[in-house]
């Protein structure tokens, strides 16, 4: 198994600031998540004051997505040539740029323009992010450190819905957007005073500019081939889907050809190292499902008002926010590989258990289901980003922390489109007709749609579980990653 040595330049130059850096990375998730959430609370006022319709609208987000994607692999790899830190840094300074930008925005279109620049400040800074903490810590405080990142996103997730509403309310649309900056602006003052100079020294390899072409745009068609074929059936989306698998396997053929690779894809041949990216996959397809269908089932199912839905909800990040850090020290002590396991197994049984909620569960009984749930999510989170990290070597950390940022956003956004397709085909078939909205008079059809796609995920996750515990779990090897003997 590939593993990395710590002493390397971090160590070297930060060892005593390894905790700055890792608050440094963890301001950048938490402003990251934080302007996701809250642009979902913004969308429905985006859609009135701009006059367009809800599909156009949704190109605020699906943009965002679509770029920050493309973006990833290329810069992980430049990340492992040219510093990591550089890339991060000037990914804060492009996001804090593009959230300001924003704000300014008058139309649909600029906006649209503008998202897409933070993205591309999004795909720098969270494309590098995990490989600089996993450089500036020693595998036995790994796990801890990365379970702080995932802290950072899950408190994130929970401010973002509150204070997203509180500002549209207050202040409109566009402040939501400027919100980011002064997080952006404290980030990059932190980095200039804690992020060592990580680039690697001058190398005459050449940069493998068709490879990075070829990923580009194989992502860039795969992800939104697969957000729109739901929702956008038609032969343009195949073929779109078509062009990106086409794409892909053109990239697959010139790294095997080509003397100096973009992207080394022997990695891929590291059993343990698949597993864990498929696991990481699918737990955030059930993340982004959850996320999206729950608040449905309390506001519309159950009546709740948003702000009752939304503290039954806040349970979820609370509890998964609050585990990270936990998770990530006791896999420190007793290795990843079990916690991981012992994590998706929880979060299967969580999922489960919430297919069997009704339309008269009580609400505590609901909260406590969610919770349980959410606990799978904090155990599992931070020692499988330690297994990603700690499966490949040194040189190739920028690769590992870009491929686990993409299958992380990509497992959000396609979780709600395959969720969604599962819930409006079970609502069909409930109702004997085509659903795609909830019907007052007919809740059944609804929570018939609501407990099969919880099976469903339920399902996808323990089939991760049983992988788990058959490859990762038992591989001794699995429980320092990253370490040499």
């Amino acid at each position: 198994m590939a593993g990395f040595s710590v002493g390397g330049i971090f160590m070297g130059k930060a060892a005593g600031n390894r905790w700055a850096v890792l608050g440094t990375v963890a301001i950048m998730s938490f402003m990251s998540t934080l302007n996701g959430s809250t642009v979902n609370v913004a969308m429905p006022s985006i859609q009135r004051e701009l006059g367009v319709a809800m599909d156009s609208v949704q190109l605020v987000s699906t943009a965002y997505l679509f770029v920050m994607c493309a973006v990833m692999p290329v810069v992980g790899a430049l990340g492992d040539r040219l510093g990591k830190v550089r890339f991060f840094e000037a990914g804060v300074l492009v996001f804090t740029v593009g959230s300001l930008l924003c704000g300014l925005t008058q139309g649909l279109v600029p906006l649209i323009a503008a998202r897409a620049v933070q993205a591309v400040g999004a795909g720098f800074a969270l494309a590098t992010n995990m490989g600089i903490v996993t450089e500036a810590f020693p595998s036995d405080e790994r796990g801890r450190a990365l379970g702080v990142v995932a802290t950072a996103v899950s408190l994130g997730l929970m401010c973002g819905p509150t204070v997203g509403g509180f500002v549209v309310t207050t202040a409109g649309w566009h402040w939501v957007f400027p919100m980011s900056v002064p997080f952006g602006v404290l980030c990059l003052v932190l980095g200039r005073m804690t992020l060592p100079d990580d680039a690697p020294a001058p190398s005459d390899r050449p940069f493998d500019t068709p490879g990075a072409v070829l990923v580009a745009a194989a992502v860039l068609a795969l992800t939104s081939g697969l957000t729109f074929v739901t929702t956008h059936p038609s032969p343009a989306t195949v073929a779109l889907l078509a062009c990106g698998a086409l794409l892909l396997c053109a990239f697959v053929v010139r790294e095997r050809r080509c003397a100096d690779p973009l992207i080394c894809l022997d990695s891929f041949r590291n059993p343990a190292f698949d597993v864990n990216l498929a696991t990481m996959f699918a737990s955030f397809l059930a993340v982004g499902m959850s996320e999206y269908i729950v608040p449905f089932y309390l506001q519309d199912a159950r009546g709740l008002d948003a702000a009752a839905a939304g503290l039954a909800i806040m349970v979820m990040p609370v509890v998964s926010g609050i585990l990270g850090p936990v998770a990530g020290a006791l896999s420190d002590r007793v290795g990843c590989g079990r916690p991981t396991a012992v994590g998706l197994t929880v979060y299967a049984a969580g999922l489960a258990a919430v297919a069997f909620l009704g339309l008269s569960t009580p609400l505590w009984l609901v909260v406590c289901v969610l919770g349980l749930a959410s606990v799978g999510v904090g155990l599992f989170q931070a020692p499988n980003n330690s297994l990603v990290m700690g499966s490949v070597d040194e040189g190739q950390l920028g690769f590992a922390s870009s491929i686990a940022a993409l299958f992380r956003t990509l497992g959000m956004a396609l979780g709600v489109t395959f969720g969604s397709a599962v819930l409006y085909g079970a609502m069909g078939r409930a109702a004997g007709a085509p659903q795609t909205s909830f019907e007052a008079a007919h809740p059944e059809w609804f929570m018939a749609g609501f407990q099969a796609v919880f099976w469903v995920f339920a399902a996808l996750v323990a089939a991760g579980a049983v992988l788990t515990w058959a490859v990762v779990a038992r591989d001794p090897a699995q429980e320092r990653p990253g370490e040499r003997p």
